[in-house]
C-alpha cells in the first residue's frame, strides 16, 4: 500500500508513504514518514509520486503533444489490435469535436466531467440526450487513449484525467423476453432468410453477426456449431452449440460448404432494416440480442448448470479460461451438449409454424 499507519518511537502517530515506479524492468522507490492527518498524507503521496515519475522519465524529452495527435496514434493501434476499431473511430470523432486540438496536459478531470454532463444532456453535436452507457463508453475510450499515450512514452505518467472520474449509472438490464407467441408474430410477413435468422438466434443463442456469417463447414456431422474467433466476442471466448432436432428446417438443405443465410443467393452482413420493419409491423419492441437472452433464460429455467450455459452462449471455450476451480476441473464433450439441448422443450412446432411447413 502506498500509505500505511506508522507509530514512532515516541508514540507519535503518522503515516509511512511508499511510492515506486517501474521502467524497463527496474523499480525506483521512495519512502518517507510524515506526522500529519491522512488527507495531508495523501496529498504528499501524490506529490512524491509525481516527482518520482519526473525523475525516472527525465531522460525522455516530452513533446508538447496535443489531443488530436494522441487520438490519431491510438486509432492506428486500435485498427491493428481490436475488433471494435470502427466503434473507436466513431466515438473519437465526438471527443475531437469537444476537446479539439487542445494540449493533452490541459485536459483535466473537471473537463472530462463537464463533457459527461453536456453529452448526457444532448449539448454536444447532436442536440439530443443519449443514454448513460453511451457516455460511459466514450469516457472509457478517452481513458484508453491517455493510457496508450503514457505506455508509448508520448506523455508523462500519471496524467490520465479519467482515472478518478465516476461513470454514470446505467440502467441497461434486458427486461424483455421473446416468447414463442411473440416469435411467431415477429416473423409474420418477413422474408424467408429473415425468419430463418430469427429462429436460429432464438434457439441457439448465436449472435447476430455470427448467424449471418455462419458457414456449413463450421457444423460437424453430429450437428454441433463451432463459431470462429471472428464471430465471437473475443478470441478467448468462442463456445459451441448443438442444433436441436426440430431446428434443422431453419438451416435448410445441408451442404458441405457455403453460407447458410443467403439473400438472392448472395451472402449478407446485416438485417437491420428487416428488424426495424418487424418491430413496426408486430408492435413488439425488441432487439436481436433479446433472442439470445431468451435462449439463456430458457436454459436457466430448465436448470442447466452454469458451466454448460457458459459454453453454449460463447462465454467460455472448453473451459480453458475458467474462473473457478470447479470449472477448471470439468470436462465437457459434444455429446453432453447435444443431450442438454435436446432435453429442452421441442421447438419443431414453432419452426414449422414460422416457416409455413406441415407437421
Amino acid at each position: 500500500m502506498p500509505i500505511r499507519r506508522y507509530n514512532g518511537r515516541s508514540g507519535q502517530r503518522g503515516y509511512q508513504i511508499d511510492v515506486s515506479v517501474t521502467r524497463d524492468g527496474f523499480t525506483h522507490r521512495d519512502r518517507h514518514v510524515v506526522y500529519t492527518a491522512k488527507a495531508s498524507a495523501q496529498m504528499i503521496e501524490r506529490q512524491m509520486r509525481d516527482e518520482l515519475y519526473r525523475k525516472v522519465y527525465l531522460g525522455r524529452q516530452e513533446k508538447d503533444q496535443n489531443f488530436k495527435r494522441l487520438v490519431g496514434d491510438y486509432l492506428k493501434h486500435s485498427r491493428q489490435t481490436k475488433k471494435s476499431w470502427r466503434d473507436d473511430e466513431m466515438r473519437s470523432s465526438l471527443l475531437l469535436d469537444y476537446f479539439g486540438s487542445m494540449p493533452a496536459k490541459a485536459i483535466d478531470m473537471d473537463k472530462v466531467v463537464r463533457y459527461q454532463k453536456q453529452r448526457a444532456n444532448g449539448k454536444i453535436r447532436i442536440k439530443k440526450a443519449v443514454r448513460p452507457a453511451t457516455v460511459n463508453r466514450e469516457v472509457s475510450l478517452l481513458s484508453a487513449i491517455f493510457t496508450y499515450a503514457i505506455r508509448s512514452g508520448r506523455i508523462y505518467p500519471p496524467h490520465n484525467p479519467c482515472l478518478f472520474v465516476k461513470r454514470l449509472p446505467e440502467m441497461n438490464v434486458i427486461q424483455s423476453e421473446i416468447t414463442d407467441d411473440n416469435l411467431v408474430t415477429i416473423c409474420d410477413g418477413r422474408m424467408d432468410h429473415v425468419k430463418r435468422a430469427f429462429l436460429i438466434a432464438r434457439f441457439t443463442g448465436l449472435r447476430h453477426s455470427a448467424i449471418l456469417s455462419l458457414d456449413w463447414s463450421q457444423i460437424t456431422k453430429d450437428g454441433v456449431i463451432y463459431p470462429t474467433q471472428a464471430q465471437a466476442a473475443s478470441s478467448k471466448k468462442v463456445g459451441r452449440v448443438p442444433i436441436r432436432k426440430g431446428l434443422w428446417p431453419a438451416f435448410g438443405k445441408r451442404e458441405t460448404s457455403g453460407r447458410i443465410i443467403l439473400y438472392r443467393k448472395q451472402p449478407i452482413t446485416r438485417i437491420n432494416t428487416a428488424i426495424r420493419l418487424a418491430k413496426q409491423d408486430s408492435g413488439i419492441d425488441f432487439r436481436m440480442h433479446d433472442l439470445r437472452a431468451s435462449f439463456q433464460t430458457e436454459l436457466l429455467r430448465a436448470g442447466i448448470d452454469e458451466i454448460y450455459r457458459k459454453i453454449l452462449l460463447g462465454h467460455g471455450k472448453d473451459l480453458a479460461f475458467a474462473s473457478t476451480v470447479q470449472e477448471r476441473y470439468a470436462r465437457v464433450n459434444d455429446k453432453d451438449l447435444i443431450r442438454i439441448v435436446n432435453s429442452l422443450p421441442n421447438c419443431q412446432h414453432i419452426v414449422n409454424t414460422v416457416l409455413g411447413l406441415s407437421e
